[in-house]
């Protein structure tokens, strides 16, 4: 039976249950194998329970909760037969078993399209490793690797933190179906590539959450050659962390009101210049990364969450009645509370 938050909730109190962060957990996994390898896995429909997918959940897990682990104890696996390092190669072995799996699979339908001369429907694309595969497969896998453990936690925890703050601003959530009513004048209206452009109110609520909620400190650089940082030689080779997420992000300097939920500093109007400091600069706020070492997966976390924040609010009131130590610190943030959202049904 497809997975459904109508059937889902409490039909007395609109709560979801206290495992519907395996669900969001479900969609994210799916929609990152939709459009990365291709794959429809059914998290949501039949093969929730199948156990490939289960072992393949618990891989992602591990390499989030073990990494953390042995990133931070002493590095004794370096000289010793740690258990739980041997987990963590065996839950690596697991992602990159499924991903070069599914590329096989990708690749096959491609050459069989091309054999019995068939090509893809006007407007339709094949999966961006398809396309990386035919050149380097290698790559390929790596970046589905990258794609399927780096990504399915974090754009979790930004989801929900997105969730939860606008559960809590119910006047942002009542902005928000406003904008969204425009292009969605009934709830199972098309989404289109085009209609979502005209959503900025939606981008910078997914910006705040972020913000407030974020997956982890910064980003990591090792220097390629000596600089001068605030007065400091920083010699060549020197792993620097770059704290945009947890500090720069959330210094009252920067960001005025900085515990306060108000997506509208990042519209570009002049009468929201007072929400952000005059000292502000975009590299405050680097959730993804800068430059050629951004995170390869963006562009899909983007798509993800503006569709199901836009479904989710035109189809519901979204509420929460408690939002404390809503998450905790690993490798990546992590869900510290079951997210047992409210979703009440709006009349239109």
């Amino acid at each position: 039976m497809p997975f459904s938050i109508r059937s889902a909730r409490d039909p007395t109190t609109q709560e979801m249950p206290d495992d519907f962060v395996e669900d969001i957990r479900n969609l994210v996994i799916e929609s990152i194998c939709s459009v990365a390898l291709n794959a429809h896995l059914g998290l949501l429909r039949e093969n929730r329970d199948n156990q490939d997918i289960v072992s393949l959940k618990c891989a992602l897990k591990d390499v989030v909760e073990l990494g953390f682990q042995l990133d931070m104890m002493p590095a004794l696996w370096k000289y010793l037969p740690v258990p739980s390092f041997k987990k963590l190669m065996a839950a690596l072995d697991t992602i990159t078993d499924f991903c070069c799996h599914h590329i096989e699979l990708a690749l096959r339908r491609v050459e069989d399209d091309a054999k019995a001369g068939r090509q893809a429907a006007l407007g339709l694309e094949t999966s961006i490793l398809e396309k990386l595969a035919k050149f380097d497969r290698q790559t390929a896998v790596i970046i589905a690797i990258d794609l399927l453990s780096a990504g399915a936690d974090p754009t979790l925890v930004s989801l929900g933190g997105t969730l939860l703050s606008l559960a809590k601003n119910p006047s942002k959530q009542d902005r928000l179906l406003e904008e969204i009513r425009g292009i969605l004048p009934d709830k199972d209206s098309p989404l289109t590539m085009e209609n979502m452009k005209s959503l900025p109110y939606l981008r910078a609520c997914i910006k705040e959450g972020i913000r407030l909620y974020p997956i982890g400190p910064g980003t990591l650089r090792r220097m390629p050659h000596d600089v001068v940082l605030s007065g400091y030689r920083v010699v060549a080779g020197t792993d620097v962390g770059i704290a945009a997420n947890y500090q720069m992000a959330n210094m009252e300097q920067f960001v005025p009101q900085v515990r306060e939920f108000i997506p509208e500093r990042w519209l570009r109007d002049e009468t929201n210049s007072h929400l952000v400091g005059e000292t502000a600069t975009p590299f405050m706020y680097l959730p993804f990364g800068f430059g050629p070492r951004s995170c390869a997966g963006k562009r899909i976390v983007d798509m993800m969450m503006e569709i199901a924040i836009a479904r989710l609010v035109r189809n519901f009131r979204i509420g929460f009645d408690s939002i404390e130590n809503a998450f905790k610190t690993q490798f990546f943030v992590q869900p510290n509370i079951p997210f047992k959202f409210k979703f009440v049904e709006r009349d239109d």
